[in-house]
């Protein structure tokens, strides 16, 4: 086993977390009135059990073979509402990624996405909603064993959800439904020199949640995402604007 073979297949279990960590979903519906802005701020944590994608350069080495590993995201977002049942919304922030069975922490980066939320049937307790939302980023680490040198890698991910929102009461509602995960990334090391491309592997999913109105203009929202392998609990505080 050579050691170039060895170090492309840590870097790559490493840096591939970034392609299974979810971000915050939230009620799948719109939640502002018509020009309303709302600012908010996220965090997401995730445990997933990542394998080695066999057309990768290290594939006929670690064939088979997988690691946990460990993301943790904090976004500010900015939601606004575009129509009485549609919101648009764009968050950007840090991420950081770790795999504790390799020995690898990483450094915050960079990351971004976008978004959308419609609300499709409205009733007095039970609203039916969808949300779309895209992100990317990049990470960039640096590997000390067995060869030194720096990698990169740069991934998006496209997430579709859609179900239900149930209010209990006038301070709570439940929310959840199904949600697919479409994921792309891109890994690369200039010395020794490799290309390798990532891909989902559990892209289905359901999520729950709950969302508390602290004050009328301030809600708190916990929530679950569980694909397969994977699974993520975030939370957020939003503030609505008058």
């Amino acid at each position: 086993m050579g050691k170039k073979t060895i170090v492309v297949a840590l870097t790559i279990l490493f840096l591939s977390s970034a392609s299974y960590a979810l971000d915050p979903l939230g009620p799948p519906k719109a939640v502002l009135n018509q020009g309303q802005w709302s600012p908010s701020l996220e965090y997401a944590y995730s445990e997933m059990r990542v394998e080695l994608d066999n057309d990768t350069p290290a594939g006929t080495v670690f064939q088979g073979k997988s690691t946990d590993v460990r993301a943790s995201k904090a976004y500010a977002n900015l939601r606004y509402g575009l129509w009485g049942n549609v919101d648009l919304f764009g968050r950007a922030g840090l991420a950081s990624f770790e795999a504790p069975e390799l020995s690898q922490d990483g450094d915050a980066d960079f990351a971004w996405g976008v978004g959308a939320a419609a609300t499709l049937r409205d009733t007095e307790k039970l609203d039916w909603g969808a949300l779309i939302q895209y992100g990317r980023g990049k990470s960039e680490t640096r590997t000390g064993f067995p060869i030194p040198g720096e990698s990169e890698i740069e991934a998006w991910s496209l997430q579709v959800a859609g179900g239900p929102t149930y209010q209990l009461c006038d301070e709570m509602a439940v929310f959840g439904g199904l949600f697919y995960n479409l994921f792309d990334g891109e890994l690369e090391r200039d010395e020794p020199a490799f290309e390798a491309d990532l891909e989902e592997e559990n892209p289905f999913g359901v999520f729950a949640g709950l969302d508390w109105a602290l004050k009328e203009n301030a809600h708190l929202a916990f929530e679950v995402q569980y694909a397969g392998s994977t699974y993520a609990v975030a939370a957020g505080l939003r503030w609505f604007l008058k």
